[in-house]
């Protein structure tokens, strides 16, 4: 997720991750990945602020059906 310069440390960001997140949890997901970039300090200290624990092995090839 992108915002823009201008509009960062509003909070927009974390409450648009927390509510997708729990509406997919509502929905019966039993587990929510993110693909994040690892790169990126800022998005992912807001993750884990909102419970997510880094982890790799991951590849879209892995996730396809």
């Amino acid at each position: 997720m992108y915002t823009p310069a201008g509009l960062r440390g509003r909070g927009y960001a974390g409450a648009l991750a927390f509510a997708v997140t729990e509406d997919v949890r509502a929905a019966g997901a039993g587990q929510v990945i993110l693909f994040t970039d690892a790169g990126n300090p800022t998005g992912n200290a807001l993750y884990q602020r909102l419970g997510c624990r880094p982890r790799s092995g991951f590849t879209t090839g892995e996730l396809e059906g």
